[in-house]
């Protein structure tokens, strides 16, 4: 792939087009790793979101962890540490530009290993990051 970010956002989503010819969510041969295309807008589904990292590739989704309102799209990730009663709605999406995206779901033991194998400082500090987010 390309070093220039915009190129290589452009190869994965026509990589996830190309192995998910139907919408939904596919499995991949690595049992965490999944590809979702939407060709459509969705309705609004709840769930609980478990541990989870998901690259927006296409389209834009809206997703509610109680009043607080996670929008994003093209070009941006978000994050989940915890499993989080959630409800999530695509609300950018067509048959000629899908909603895609690559979602890489992981346990709570690997987060604790990767904490535990890092600097990183886990006790209580006026930073304290909420257990989702979603930047650029």
């Amino acid at each position: 792939m390309s070093n220039n970010p915009y190129k290589q956002q452009h190869e994965l989503a026509k990589l996830i087009e190309r192995f998910s010819k139907q919408d939904g969510v596919h499995s991949t041969t690595i049992p965490s790793l999944f590809l979702i295309r939407e060709s459509i807008i969705t309705e609004p589904i709840s769930r609980v979101n478990e541990p989870s990292f998901c690259i927006i590739l296409q389209g834009e989704k809206e997703v509610l962890l109680g009043e607080e309102r996670f929008l994003y799209g093209s070009g941006h990730y978000i994050v989940a540490s915890v499993d989080l009663p959630v409800t999530g709605q695509v609300i950018k999406a067509s048959a000629e530009s899908p909603y895609l995206a690559l979602k890489l779901e992981f346990t709570s033991s690997q987060v604790l290993e990767i904490l535990n194998g890092t600097d990183i400082k886990t006790g209580q500090g006026k930073n304290v990051k909420r257990g989702m987010y979603v930047s650029k």
